[in-house]
């Protein structure tokens, strides 16, 4: 079953505001019904290489849909973009659900389009990866993040100091991975500002790398910055 906005209902009664939702969640069913990436292609922006997509999850089908919701809306007049940002339950058969965030784009009026690289991240699981394999390597990803005042994992160094930042696909129970950061660095002073606030979940796109210093028999995964309360480019 679909949960779609009520103005599907009643095209004729859709103000200038609300229609970029409705078109917005026309092009979200048409990505979520293809089959193969040909299919996709113009219906997604994205900065990944095509043989990279070519070797993902949008290259072939989905997983069938229980419903969609909408989880926010927002847009920016100077740059005349309006993001809706939907809630999608994939059916994982047994009664069970796998809840994913999708963005959809609209640019300067022009028909809307999936924003493909948080969905890659999310449940294409680039972000499950990297939390798993250590490298000395940075990685920038878009998430729903949420800190925490507290760090109370022992396998992390010097916890007393640490914070802790909770990745997640979508803002409810479960989490891909966590992050941790110091109560003194930049993420840290985003909270002190209020910039970002404890157990508030938002989509960020968010800077992690693998400490292998501080001590090197207890490695983490440390969140170095918050590069955007968003998921622009």
């Amino acid at each position: 079953m679909l949960l779609v906005p009520n103005a599907l209902k009643d095209p004729a009664g859709l103000s200038q505001r609300e229609a970029p939702a409705i078109a917005a969640l026309r092009t979200l069913e048409k990505f979520l019904s293809a089959v193969t990436l040909d299919e996709r292609m113009p219906l997604i922006e994205t900065r990944t290489p095509p043989e990279l997509l070519a070797d993902s999850v949008l290259a072939g089908p989905l997983p069938p849909t229980i419903y969609i919701s909408t989880d926010r809306q927002e847009s920016n007049a100077i740059e005349q973009l309006v993001d809706v940002y939907y809630q999608v339950d994939f059916d994982k058969g047994d009664g069970k659900s796998d809840a994913q965030t999708i963005l959809v784009r609209t640019r300067h009026g022009e028909p809307p389009k999936v924003v493909a690289d948080p969905f890659l991240d999310l449940y294409g699981g680039r972000l499950l990866a990297y939390s798993k394999r250590q490298t000395d390597r940075g990685g920038v990803f878009q998430v729903i993040a949420c800190a925490g005042a507290f760090c109370f994992e022992e396998h992390v160094p010097d916890r007393a100091r640490k914070l802790t930042l909770r990745l997640m696909a979508t803002d409810g129970p479960g989490e891909i991975s966590r992050a941790y950061f110091s109560k003194f660095s930049k993420i840290g002073e985003m909270i002190k500002d209020e910039t970002i606030q404890y157990g508030r979940a938002l989509p960020c796109t968010v800077m992690l790398r693998w400490n292998l210093e501080d001590d090197p028999n207890k490695p983490y995964l440390e969140a170095i910055d918050i590069k955007s309360l968003n998921w622009n480019p």
